[in-house]
């Protein structure tokens, strides 16, 4: 009697035994589906709290595939920044989310049995509310500086003082310029000055000699038209007398340059000549040569 207890006892043991076992791998549960998220989750979370909300089999006993639903907490394990703004070609960060925040997840997975082992793979994963910004690391270690912090102080007060001296740079180039500007009004004004004193000496008869091959006799009359000197070159010869308009300017330099114009009076066998030449000093003769060939130096006195 006593051997037959002891072989059921060992029989109802080992159903028992069998049971378990099978009832571990009938379907998975927390810790295969934290393996798997855990190997999901982005570095910057850890899983602090999981809980399964429903799980079906889709498959059959023979080859069980499980459909899971789960939910749970997520903490962050470090800060995360965005860009504010550029500043000397640094990133000026600001803090987005900060570490040991936590949050919640949901999602779903599939698990299928391979050698009493649950091989769970996650659909996805749906953080609430998803935190914004990335890690420091995303930033190497000298690109950026941290809003509010001493180096991001340092970098404004550093740009301001470049944008100071640019500033003062550009005022000191602008009063140069304007002063260039205005020595050359200034200069332009003395030279009109010189050229108008110029141009009233020329005003009135001038007498004198040029030599074209024989000394000849002649005169000018000039007077102010508008920018230009107009008068009339006349030149006496023994077979009479030649008389033409002339029209030229004055520089400031005292230099002339006269053109003929239209005869008033031809002499046959002479053609109109101009004339190129220097007022003295005391403005009162003209030297210079006459343009045309086979002609040299002329002198000119004021009347």
């Amino acid at each position: 009697m006593g051997n037959f207890t002891s072989k059921i006892f060992c029989s109802f043991a080992l159903i028992i035994a069998l049971t378990g076992c099978l009832q571990s791998t009938s379907e998975p549960n927390v810790n295969d589906i934290s393996d798997a998220i855990k190997f999901k989750l982005p570095n910057k979370f850890i899983l602090k709290e999981l809980k399964i909300d429903v799980q079906q089999n889709l498959g059959n006993e023979v080859e069980p595939k499980y459909a899971t639903r789960f939910r749970g907490t997520v903490t962050l394990t470090e800060n995360l920044y965005k860009i504010e703004y550029k500043i000397l070609g640094k990133d000026v960060l600001s803090k987005t989310s900060d570490k040991n925040t936590d949050y919640e997840i949901f999602g779903t997975t599939n698990s299928k049995l391979a050698l009493d082992k649950w091989q769970v793979s996650v659909d996805n994963i749906d953080i609430q509310p998803l935190p914004t910004g990335k890690s420091l690391t995303n930033w190497g270690t000298t690109n950026f500086v941290i809003s509010g912090s001493p180096g991001e102080k340092s970098l404004v007060s550093r740009q301001e003082e470049m944008l100071q001296a640019k500033k003062e740079r550009e005022a000191k180039l602008k009063a140069e310029k304007e002063k260039e500007a205005q020595q050359r009004i200034e200069l332009a004004k003395k030279k009109e000055q010189k050229v108008h004193k110029n141009k009233l000496a020329l005003v009135g008869k001038w007498k004198g000699k040029y030599m074209c091959e024989i000394l000849t006799d002649f005169e000018i009359e000039l007077s102010e038209f508008g920018e230009i000197l107009v008068g009339s070159f006349t030149f006496y010869k023994s077979e009479g007398t030649g008389i033409y308009t002339i029209i030229g300017d004055v520089t400031e330099d005292g230099l002339i340059l006269f053109q003929p114009r239209a005869w008033k009076k031809q002499l046959k066998g002479y053609s109109s000549v101009g004339f190129h030449g220097s007022l003295s000093s005391n403005k009162r003769s003209l030297t210079g040569k006459i343009n045309f060939n086979g002609c040299d130096d002329f002198t000119l006195s004021k009347v």
